[in-house]
């Protein structure tokens, strides 16, 4: 499984467990999971916030978030379920994920979602593409201001 499909399978698998009750169809665009680098782009976040863009799921009809996911460098990923269209979360909790396909997920968002301007995108609208050694070199060379 990819790191991309693992966060869509998080997303999913946190939504029937903590919210059972949510349809699809009352998701925007039935649960599609978005990559949230408008605001701040995966460099920055990975470097001054040492985490990626958060993943995020909405409710339909409101623009409101249903669920979170932010994935950090250290393979801890913290997770928001929001109910009801709340503002906050009403569980907030923690998982672990293999910090190396953390890393691979952000060489890969960099360079098939940043650099290609696909800012806010779905993460099914993104072609997975495995990072190759050059990628990964070239992100760490990037992430660390060096010139």
């Amino acid at each position: 499984m990819t790191p991309k499909d693992e966060i869509i399978k998080t997303v999913k698998d946190k939504l029937a467990e903590k919210l059972p009750d949510l349809k699809p169809e009352e998701l925007e665009e039935n649960g599609k999971v978005y990559y949230m680098n408008d605001r701040n782009d995966t460099i920055f976040d990975w470097t001054m916030n040492a985490h990626l863009c958060p993943f995020m799921c909405f409710y339909a009809d409101s623009g409101m978030g249903a669920i979170k996911v932010t994935p950090f460098g250290d393979g801890k990923v913290s997770i928001d379920l929001y109910e009801n269209k709340a503002q906050k979360p009403f569980i907030t909790e923690t998982i672990e994920m293999d910090a190396g396909a953390i890393l691979d997920l952000g060489v890969f968002l960099y360079f098939n979602a940043d650099m290609k301007d696909r800012f806010g995108r779905s993460l099914d609208d993104i072609e997975y593409i495995e990072p190759t050694e050059e990628m990964k070199a070239e992100f760490d060379h990037i992430c660390s201001g060096e010139e």
